[in-house]
């Protein structure tokens, strides 16, 4: 039987990706996740918002614990300086 391929993502993704990433049906249910805080907040990429994979991951890590991570309002609307 042969190997089954991942697939390789970017550890930067815009929000479609990071939704997809995630297992969002879509966009939109991915940013309410985002805010109400269950999933990290975007952060400034290239003038652009981002997720980092890494931090998508520990979200997800933290809703199969239990504990349900939630982000503060500051995590949730950082400065956009």
């Amino acid at each position: 039987m042969a190997a089954r391929v991942q697939p390789r993502w970017e550890r930067i993704q815009r929000a479609k990706g990071a939704a997809v990433y995630a297992g969002y049906p879509n966009e939109r249910e991915f940013l309410k996740a985002v805010s109400i805080g269950e999933m990290p907040p975007p952060f400034d990429h290239a003038g652009n918002d981002a997720w980092d994979l890494v931090e998508i991951d520990a979200s997800i890590d933290a809703i199969k614990a239990g504990t349900g991570r939630s982000y503060t309002w500051k995590e949730r609307a950082p400065d956009r300086v």
